[in-house]
This record gives structure tokens, C-alpha cells and sequence, in this order.
């Protein structure tokens, strides 16, 4: 239909319309206008493609007119963005919406957004992006539209929030960092002060905007503080680098010291920041610089009196670098250096230095890795070879730099060295003399109460029967008397070691004391055992010969003294738990009891309460002494109380290792015929002994060949194949340990693993066990019952025949104390194989340095662990190397070193074995 404009035009203009030529100039006209048209269409298309915004343009009737390709990629829209033209809005705004984070708010901006003129907003997309968009009424033409542009802001939205946050962070590093810090313009303005520099927040937040004059004025400063602070900032302002100054602030508590700097800032502008100010309060510096210089003439006073003690005192001090470079020494430690710079007389005595030193360096080095104090014995050999000893503490010194250097100060003990080896020399004296007289009385002994037995066997009138039982209570009371002596000894050495048997309680004490309650009734006195009442049987894992031991003392001393009434002992439960009994013994008697002034000594060796008592009763008065010793080394403590004329009550305390009762073993007769035929070589020098021992033999029905004398018994051992050895130890021409040793190297397996009996009259359990490393099989001490010779015979003889390879480990002795317990037993084999190799590295090395102390140490520490596995070779090593040389060289260097060897071989085999056990005993679980 033709517009009211275009019917206008033909009207009035007919002759125009209808003339050819001004037809084809409108023609033209059109083409041009199409062509300006497009032009101005490839423009707009240029112009809003190369746009960083995205352009919705819409019309009247909500239809998209114009849409770049920007907007399309802001909103994930299929590209071209053109193929949007024409369409509703309504459908790009729904397929725009996907793309937001909150759909239901960019609704209702859309909403808003669309009924006002114009408006901007902020639209968040699920990706995290942020965009602005700007919605602008337009005109098209005669109608309204609108014009939607979206710019990307996240980048410029995250680099804010940066800034922001970096802000935020340095405005908390300077409010915490403590140097005051301030900010001024160029006219001195302060636009910034941190805490330290007012901490008063009021006055802080009145500050900013004004001068340092005003701050004086108002709170009552100096002001030639602020003028002070102007001329610097002056200077400031024409220097390239920092003006620094001090300056002092009176206050109320007395002059505060700053150290103030000026520094203009890069860039500075007017009206921005210009000047740096900052302050650091000094203050304990310049009152301590004051006290150094008021002090400094007694500083050196001090110092100097110091010096002249160092210097004075016999004591060496020294401070080394971790070099080992002396950094200082007093008089004492320069001559002992000089001394031992000079040339050495000996290779010997060069040698012995050079480990001196290697072991200080150790200990020094030591001090710098753990960084604590070590105290060491020390050793420096002169060159003359005289040896002095020092007792020496170090520890680590801190420099001012950081660097930690070691401390010494050294005591001079060559004096009391000297007499801590003679008094070793006088114990080892003591019990070397002990040794030879248990031997000398126990062997004569083992044959009286020997024959005394074999006596009491054969047809005795009445009367010599009575002469029987008196040689063999003499004889019982005479190994009591040297019992007593030897456990003194021991007692006193700390060499009493405890055994660890399992038994039950009640039974073992009543067997025990049974002999004393006859000897009581012989008296007329009662006699009465009180044991405490537990729903389980009492089987504990302890030592019952000594506990015992205590008991037996303990009521022969109560029926000594006591003539008429009762002897008591009783035990009380006292705590029951899962793993121990704690149980409490008492011994009563209604004797003549204790003075008072006696009771603080009476547990004193070789003291009785009287000067008469051992006359009028007998005894030694180690008695007491011992038990206390031995209640202690069980976990107690022995107490008395007493009333003279009333009696006396002994009591004591111990935690006993609870433990299940064993499966019942038969008992042995001491004629079953086990022994019938068997053959034995008797080695023993003492004709009287060898007798007892050969008549108990026969009356078993053992065929005997007997030898006194070492060479004759390995003679014989080399002659004939035994079933059994009963080799006495200390034998002319060559003892019993040499010819135990030539047996196991016998070229027969079968004859070098014959059963061997040590038939020792030595009391000592440390040499015993020397015994068992040197290749015995068991010992017997003498005098010795026929019970427990049988018994030893038959446990030996029951053993199958050793193997032509010993074995590495026996975990028997394991086994028995686990009583069952195979967790236990692999619990021990995995602690073994933990700990043990750190410990033989530290052994190698040790020897490698002949450091024969620390090799000492360690071998008495692991010890323990080899007996308990009974590992083979290497409790004779043991020997050998758990005492250290006394001197240094040692003489016996290579002995150990090989002992060194033979030790490592026989753990290190057991190691590599052990696995092997420990997934044998973790199958049988």
C-alpha cells in the first residue's frame, strides 16, 4: 500500500515521475543510497566486531536488531552472533541465563533493567567471570529500542581485589612490625602513622591531617623536637639517600632514645605521599652503652682478676673450635700442651698418645652433635711415659656468631686413679684370695661330708651314728660360716646376682624352713607358719634360694634368741594384680628382743647387739647384713621392730612375678638305673674327693676310669670314648678348661661333644660362667649332695648326641621363662634382631679405633641378650673383652681384636639364622 508521502510526490510531480531520464536519476540515486546503505552497514559491522564489549542492540517490539560477536562468546551463544538478528530477546535472555551464577537474580535485573531508561549492573557467571552491562534507551528511527553492552571485568575485578588484599597486608605488616613508621605529604602532613609510633589510637586517628607542631602543642612535647624533625626533613628532600639522626623524648618514666631515619619517596607528588619517617626506640642500647662505659674500668678489673685465676688455678680449661684448634687455654692447659709437644721417648708411648687424642676428639665431638654436656676420664702420657689423669666436664659454648665450640675444664685425679686401681687390685686380691679359699676349705669339705655320707650309709652303732651326724652338722655349719663370707664378698662387690626359677610360694618356703621348726620342738618352743589364702595357686618367677636365704636367717636367729614361747612366720597378701603378687613376710618371736640403741646398727656386718652374743649364741653377725642386702637386690626393704625382754618382729615387702604353674615332671631316684653301664672319666687331684665321686658312681653301676691330673685325663680322653666327663678345674699340669678345649677339637664330632661336669669348688657364679663358655656342659659346686650329682649326671646323658656343627642359638632357656608364651618368645627374637646390628657397628667401629672402653661398655650391654639365645662362640669373646685394659696401649690388643672377630661371626650368623626362627614360630601360632 502506498504511504500518504508517496502519494504526495505523484501528485504533484507527474511530469518528473513519468519522464525517462529523471526515472533512471532516481534510479541511480537508489543504487547509491543501497551502496552508502551497505558501506554504512560494513562500517557499524567493523565497528562493533573490533569492540572489547559485547552489543545487544533491540528494538520497540523486543526483537534483536544488532548483536556482535563479543556478546555471543560472552555467553557461550552459537557464533555467528548474526543469526541472533531478528529473534527475541526474550529467547537470547533464557539462553543467556545458563550462563549465570544466580539465575533468579539476573531476572530480576533483567526486569528492572528493561522498564527504567538506563541502568548498569553487575552480572556474575557460573565460571567466575564478572560483567558490567549498561542498558541505554535508544531511538530507531520513530520507535524506541535499546542499546545493551556487557564489558568483561574479572580480570580488572581480580587485579583490585589483589590490590586490596595487598593493601590490607602491608597496612597489618607495618601496624605489627616494631619500628615506628610514618607517612608525611610535602607539607608535613602525616597521612599514616602506625602503632608503634602512637600507640594511643585516639591520638593516632587526630593526628593524620596534621603536623608534628600540632601534635607538640597538644599533648605537651618539646618543640624543638619538631623543629628538629623539619630540618631533617629538609635535607631529605635535596638528598638521594636516608638522613638518619637520634633524638631523645622526655616522658614521664625518663628519656626514651630513638633512631630516626627520613627517606623521600620515588615519585613523590604534591598531595601524595612524599616522606618516609621511621623510628627505632634505642633506648635499652643507650642505657646499657651508659652502664658499659660507668663499668668498663671494672670490666677490666674483672676480666684481668679472672684471667689471674684461670691462670693460677692447677685446673687445665681450654676452648676448641670443631677443627680441634685451640681458641683459648689458661696457664695450665698452655704447659700441659707444651709439655706433650715435645718429643715423645718411645714408639710405644707415641702410639698410646695418638689414642689419647683420637679419644678426646671423640669426646669432643661428641659435645658438638648432641650439643650437651659430656663428663669423661681423660688420659695424657708425657713424653717421659708418665701417665696423668684427668676427670674432665665439657660442654658446648656458644659464640656470639652462631658457631658452638667446646668448653673444658679438667681435674687432675692421677692421685686418685692411682688409688681407685689400687683399691680395684685390693678387691680383685680380696676375691682372688676368697677364690683359693672357698677352694682350699670346700674341697677338703667335699670330701669329709662326702665320706660322711657314704658313712651314714653302712652299719653304725648308735653312738657312731651320733659321730656322723656331729662331722656333718660341724661340716654344714663351717660352709654356712664361708657361705656367709662369700656373699659379703659379693654383696660388697655388686657382684650377687639373683636367679630368676619359677616356683610356688608356700611350698618352697615350708620345705625350706621345715629342718628349723624340728629345731625349734628340740627347744620346746612353738613353731607356727601363717601363709596368706589367694583363690590361685602362688606361682611366682623370683629367686626362692635367697628369698630363702632371708627366711632361713631370719627364724635361726628368732630360735637363737628365744628360750621359751613361739616362733611365727607369716605372709600377707598385701596388692594382687595380673602380673605380680606384692606379698609381705613376717618372722615373730617372744625373745629377749632388741635395745633400742642397738636396732640403728643391727644391720651391720660383723655387729651383733652384744659384745658376747657370738660367744654366748654363736654366729658371725653377717647374717643380719646379708639379708638385708638381699631383700633389697629382691625389690624390698627389712625392717625390725622390737621390745627388749618381749621379742622381736622382722618384716619385709616384695613384688613377685606371677606365673602359671609347670606341667608335673616325675621324680628322679637317685637309684632307677638310668645311670647302669654308663662309662665315666673322674678327673680330679684330690684323692679323697675322687674317692667320694667314684663310690657314688659305682653304686649307680657306671663303669669309672679316673685320672688326677690334667695330661693323664686328656690321655685318656684321647684313648677311649666316654659317655661322660666329671673334670675337676684346677688340676696339676693342665687344668680342666685345657683339656675341655683340646676335647672339642677332637677330630671325632661324636667324642668332641661328650658331656662335660665341672666338679668346681669355686663359689663364684661369674667364673662358672666362664666355665659353660669355655665348652663345659654344666658345673656342680663342691660340696655337693648325692641328689644333685645324680641329677646333673641324668640330665646330661638324656641329651641326644650333638650334631658335628654346634648350633648357632639354643632358645630353650627362651622357652622355659616364656613358660608357653610363643608371642613372647618372638617379641624377643624381633627386639634381638631390631637392636643388635646399630650395636655391632658401634662394637666395630669401637675396636677399629682401639677404643677398648666403649667396646668394654657395649659387650656388658648386649650380654645379656647372647645368654639368653645361648648363642654359640660367643660367651667366651665375652669374656675376653667385658673388662676394660687398665692401661693404654693395651698389651692385649690383638687377643681382643680377634676376640672382636670371633664375637661379630658368631652374632652376625645368628642374625642372618634368627628369621629363619622367628617365621617358624609365627606359623605355630
Amino acid at each position: 500500500m502506498p504511504t500518504s508521502g508517496s502519494l504526495s510526490f505523484a501528485a504533484t510531480e507527474p511530469s518528473l515521475a513519468s519522464t525517462p531520464g529523471r526515472l533512471a536519476a532516481l534510479e541511480q540515486e537508489l543504487r547509491q543510497a543501497r551502496a552508502e546503505a551497505a558501506q554504512a552497514r560494513q562500517h557499524l559491522t567493523a565497528l562493533t566486531g573490533n569492540l572489547n564489549e559485547g552489543m545487544i542492540l533491540v528494538g520497540a517490539n523486543h526483537q534483536v536488531v544488532l548483536i556482535n560477536d563479543q556478546a555471543g562468546q560472552l555467553f557461550n551463544l552459537p557464533q555467528p552472533a548474526s543469526q541472533w538478528v531478528g529473534r527475541s530477546l526474550i529467547e537470547l535472555i533464557a539462553r543467556a541465563r545458563e550462563c549465570m551464577a544466580d539465575p533468579a537474580a539476573y531476572d530480576a535485573e533483567n526486569t528492572q533493567a528493561m522498564t527504567c531508561d538506563a541502568g548498569k549492573g553487575l552480572l556474575r557467571l557460573a565460571d567466575g567471570r564478572l560483567l558490567e552491562r549498561d542498558v541505554r534507551a535508544v531511538q530507531l528511527g520513530t520507535e524506541a529500542g535499546w542499546l545493551l553492552s556487557y564489558r568483561d571485568l574479572t580480570a580488572q575485578h581480580r587485579a583490585l581485589a589483589q590490590l586490596d588484599a595487598q593493601r590490607t597486608f602491608y597496612e597489618t605488616l607495618l601496624d605489627e612490625v616494631p619500628v615506628e613508621i610514618v607517612v608525611l605529604d610535602e607539607q608535613r602532613h602525616y597521612l599514616y602513622a602506625n602503632p608503634q609510633a602512637v600507640p594511643d589510637p585516639a591520638h593516632r586517628a587526630w593526628l593524620l591531617g596534621r603536623t608534628l607542631e600540632e601534635y607538640c602543642q597538644r599533648f605537651g612535647f618539646p618543640m624543638e623536637l619538631a623543629q628538629q624533625r623539619d630540618r631533617m626533613f629538609e635535607l631529605a628532600k635535596v638528598s638521594t639517600e636516608p638522613v638518619f639522626w637520634d633524638d631523645c623524648t622526655p616522658t614521664a618514666d625518663g628519656p626514651v632514645y630513638h633512631q630516626r631515619h627520613f627517606t623521600l619517596l620515588s615519585g613523590a607528588a604534591p598531595g601524595q605521599p612524599y616522606m618516609l619517617g621511621c623510628g627505632l626506640d634505642v633506648t635499652a642500647r643507650v642505657q646499657a652503652e651508659e652502664r658499659s662505659q660507668r663499668s668498663e674500668l671494672a670490666r677490666r678489673e674483672h676480666q684481668e682478676f679472672m684471667q689471674h685465676m684461670l691462670n693460677t688455678g692447677p685446673n687445665p680449661v681450654y676452648v676448641r673450635d670443631a677443627d680441634g684448634a685451640l681458641i683459648f687455654g689458661n696457664q695450665a692447659q698452655l704447659q700441659l700442651e707444651e709439655e706433650a709437644r715435645q718429643l715423645p721417648a718411645s714408639e710405644a708411648v707415641r702410639l698410646r698418645k695418638k689414642c689419647e687424642a683420637a679419644k678426646q676428639a671423640a669426646v669432643n665431638a661428641q659435645v658438638l652433635t648432641t650439643n650437651e654436656e659430656v663428663q669423661a676420664e681423660e688420659a695424657c702420657t708425657l713424653p717421659t711415659g708418665e701417665q696423668r689423669w684427668f676427670y674432665s666436664v665439657k660442654r658446648p659454648l656458644v659464640r656470639p656468631d652462631g658457631a658452638v665450640q667446646v668448653l673444658s675444664v679438667s681435674t687432675d685425679i692421677t692421685a686418685l686413679k692411682a688409688a681407685k686401681l689400687a683399691a680395684e687390685e685390693a678387691v680383685q686380691a680380696r676375691e682372688n684370695f676368697l677364690a683359693i679359699m672357698s677352694h682350699e676349705i670346700r674341697t677338703p669339705m667335699s670330701g669329709v661330708l662326702g665320706m660322711a655320707a657314704l658313712l651314714a650309709k653302712t652299719a653304725l652303732s648308735t653312738q657312731q651314728q651320733e659321730f656322723v651326724r656331729s662331722i656333718r652338722s660341724s661340716g654344714t655349719h663351717l660352709l654356712g660360716v664361708l657361705n656367709d663370707v662369700l656373699d659379703v664378698s659379693k654383696i660388697q662387690a655388686g657382684k650377687l646376682a639373683l636367679e630368676r626359677t619359677m616356683f610356688h610360694l608356700h611350698e618352697a618356703v615350708q620345705q625350706a624352713v621345715a629342718p628349723l621348726a624340728l629345731e625349734a620342738q628340740d627347744k620346746g618352743l612353738g613353731f607356727v607358719i601363717e601363709p596368706f589364702t589367694s583363690p590361685d595357686e602362688p606361682w611366682v618367677l623370683s629367686d626362692p634360694f635367697r628369698l630363702n636365704q632371708v627366711l632361713l636367717n631370719l627364724l635361726s636367729n628368732a630360735i637363737k634368741f628365744t628360750t621359751s614361747g613361739r616362733i611365727c612366720l607369716r605372709s600377707y597378701l598385701v596388692a594382687d594384680t595380673e602380673a605380680e603378687l606384692h606379698v609381705r613376710f613376717e618372722v615373730e618371736d617372744s625373745g629377749v628382743g632388741i635395745e633400742a640403741d642397738a636396732l640403728g646398727r643391727i644391720f651391720e656386718s660383723f655387729t651383733q647387739a652384744h659384745a658376747d652374743t657370738s660367744r654366748r649364741y654363736g654366729g658371725t653377725g653377717l647374717g643380719l647384713s646379708i639379708s638385708r642386702a638381699l631383700v633389697t637386690q629382691l625389690g624390698g626393704e627389712l625392717a625390725v621392730t622390737s621390745t627388749l625382754g618381749k621379742g622381736s618382729t622382722f618384716s619385709f615387702s616384695l613384688p613377685l612375678t606371677r606365673t602359671t604353674a609347670p606341667p608335673p615332671t616325675p621324680l628322679l631316684a637317685t637309684d632307677s638305673g638310668l645311670l647302669a653301664d654308663c662309662r665315666a672319666l673322674l678327673a680330679e687331684d684330690n684323692p679323697v674327693n675322687r674317692t667320694v665321686a667314684r663310690l657314688h658312681l659305682l653304686q649307680w653301676g657306671m663303669l669309672v676310669d679316673e685320672a688326677e691330673d690334667g695330661p693323664t685325663a686328656w690321655h685318656l680322653l684321647e684313648q677311649h670314648a666316654y659317655d661322660i666327663v666329671l673334670m675337676d678345674i684346677q688340676m696339676p699340669g693342665m687344668s680342666g678348661l685345657d683339656v675341655t678345649r683340646h676335647l672339642r677339637q677332637h677330630p671325632d664330632p661324636v667324642r668332641a661333644a661328650t658331656p662335660v661336669l665341672a666338679l668346681t669348688a669355686n663359689a663364684f657364679r661369674q667364673e662358672n660362667e666362664q666355665y659353660l663358655a669355655a665348652g663345659l656342659d654344666d658345673y656342680l659346686a663342691k660340696p655337693f649332695a648325692e641328689e644333685q650329682l645324680y641329677a646333673k649326671l641324668v640330665a646330661l646323658l638324656r641329651r641326644p648326641a650333638a650334631p658335628a656343627l654346634t648350633p648357632l642359638y639354643n632358645l630353650s632357656h627362651l622357652r622355659q621363662e616364656a613358660r608357653g608364651n610363643r608371642a613372647f618368645v618372638a617379641g624377643m627374637v624381633q627386639s634381638f634382631l631390631k637392636h643388635t646390628p646399630p650395636n655391632l657397628e658401634r662394637l666395630r667401629a669401637a675396636a677399629a679405633a682401639h677404643d677398648w672402653a666403649t667396646v668394654a661398655e657395649l659387650v656388658h650391654h648386649i650380654k645379656p641378650n647372647l645368654i639368653t639365645l645361648n648363642i654359640a662362640g660367643a660367651l667366651a669373646p665375652v669374656h675376653t673383652l667385658e673388662k676394660a685394659p687398665v692401661q693404654l696401649p693395651a698389651p692385649d690388643a690383638p687377643l681382643r681384636q680377634t676376640a672382636v672377630a670371633q664375637l661379630l661371626a658368631a652374632v652376625e650368623a645368628t642374625l642372618r639364622e634368627l628369621p629363619a626362627e622367628l617365621a617358624k614360630q609365627q606359623a605355630a601360632k
